[in-house]
């Protein structure tokens, strides 16, 4: 990897709020715990990022919030954590796409790499990050697909910028075919791609209850 190449990491978040977070999850939890649940999965997505920065420091974080806070904040004052930022309007499609053309724009970047998460998948580690950011060393496009037929992060270098590829315009967001369709326009366009072994993001009660489990399983008192 080129000493000048750098990887930035970009959460995308709400700002935990009573009855605007983790909606379907709610009608079987309750507002209130649904919302304590949202907060427990980004600390852990901040936690998982903060490891994932301090291992090299090329590497570098931000978390850009659907609501507007102080100018200036940073949610972690670490090395290599940036100044918060505001999501765009629109689609969730549409907000990646500004945070990729927004990250791209500059000629300055022309080495780096730009990887894109929520905070609704417990499993995207430290690990699968930089698992992640070696592909796009060999890969213009990196995804972890999710079980429930969409993806939890995907991740791109300068070259894909070059192909005309739209993966976010006009897709099936929030449903079942989101991956089949990504594939299909990544494939029309000549990209080539890598795909992570899937995970599980926690929208409902089922996958919250694996979760909870497999921490269970895992968690020192277990062993």
């Amino acid at each position: 990897m080129p000493a000048e190449s750098s990887t930035q990491l970009v959460i995308l978040a709400k700002r935990p709020k009573l009855g605007a977070v983790k909606t379907r999850l709610a009608a079987d939890t309750g507002p209130v715990e649904a919302l304590a649940i949202y907060q427990q999965l980004l600390q852990l997505q901040i936690d998982h990022a903060r490891r994932y920065a301090r291992a090299a420091p090329h590497r570098h974080v931000r978390i850009d919030w659907d609501a507007p806070s102080a100018n200036g904040s940073r949610t972690v004052e670490e090395r290599g954590w940036l100044v918060d930022g505001k999501q765009g309007a629109g689609s969730i499609g549409d907000r990646m796409g500004l945070v990729m053309g927004q990250h791209f724009s500059s000629e300055r970047r022309a080495g780096d790499r730009l990887i894109i998460v929520g905070s609704d998948c417990p499993y995207l580690d430290e690990q699968v990050l930089a698992a992640a950011e070696a592909a796009l060393d060999e890969v213009d496009c990196a995804l972890v697909p999710a079980l429930d037929g969409g993806y939890v992060l995907i991740g791109v270098n300068r070259h894909f910028m070059t192909s005309g590829c739209d993966v976010f315009g006009g897709m099936p967001w929030s449903t079942p075919e989101l991956m089949a369709a990504t594939r299909e326009r990544l494939s029309q366009a000549g990209v080539r791609w890598a795909e992570l072994p899937p995970l599980e993001d926690i929208d409902e009660w089922p996958a919250l209850q694996r979760w909870q489990a497999a921490a269970t399983d895992t968690s020192p008192s277990a062993s």
